[in-house]
């Protein structure tokens, strides 16, 4: 049975991890009397965005009496309940880990792990403030659940990229690009750029809302820029 349909939005990378910082509400009945499997789509490698190959899966058991199932997860949070010092109920710090396959083509790679938090819900319309489990402030991000894998900043890059644009014909141009502080910048030529003016597009990569991901293109040197809505460009 399938619960969610909407897409959610593209992952955002950070240290070691992709953080998809998706929250879903799963009634507790179907977690009683059905397992959950949650795949994990790539825009970029498929052929086609509107049907993006399952890259990843994994298989929540119902099965109460493992220390996997989400109700044995979400039981210990409501016996062991953590409080700020105005007695709020704070979502819990620990993650559950459930080891991702991969399926095959178009992912190869190694097996991956997902990190979730679970906690109860509750009826928005009924349920006071003060009786629902807020978020914890002081355990940051997700990205910052893994252990650190390299620099925390990485290298500063630039040099002349071609960029292939989109219109009425699409052709090749020549861009200065420069990648540093979690920043994509390019201008349209590198005299611009030894002008100081401001560039042409600027992304900021490692924000939530950015609407654009970059994957490996098919070919050494390319890479793809994905749009939030999949369009690959």
């Amino acid at each position: 049975r399938v619960l969610w349909t909407k897409r959610p939005r593209l992952g955002r990378v950070g240290r070691g991890c992709v953080v998809f910082e998706e929250v879903k509400w799963c009634p507790t009945q179907y977690l009683l009397n059905n397992s959950l499997v949650i795949e994990i789509e790539d825009y970029a490698l498929g052929s086609d965005p509107e049907n993006p190959e399952t890259v990843y899966k994994a298989k929540l058991t119902h099965d109460t009496t493992r220390p996997e199932a989400v109700l044995s997860y979400v039981a210990n949070v409501l016996r062991h309940p953590e409080k700020d010092e105005n007695l709020h109920r704070l979502r819990p710090k620990e993650v559950m880990r459930v080891g991702m396959q991969a399926v095959g083509r178009p992912c190869t790679g190694p097996r991956g792990e997902l990190l979730l938090k679970c906690w109860p819900s509750w009826d928005p319309d009924t349920v006071p403030f003060t009786q629902r489990w807020i978020e914890n402030r002081g355990d940051g991000r997700c990205g910052a659940l893994l252990p650190p894998q390299g620099p925390e900043q990485p290298p500063r890059l630039a040099g002349f990229l071609e960029k292939r644009s989109r219109g009425a014909f699409h052709h090749w141009s020549t861009k200065w690009v420069v990648i540093a502080d979690r920043e994509f910048r390019y201008w349209n030529d590198k005299r611009r750029y030894d002008l100081g003016q401001e560039p042409k597009t600027m992304l900021r990569l490692a924000e939530a809302n950015c609407p654009f991901r970059f994957a490996a293109g098919s070919e050494g040197g390319i890479f793809l820029q994905v749009h939030v809505s999949g369009q690959i460009e």
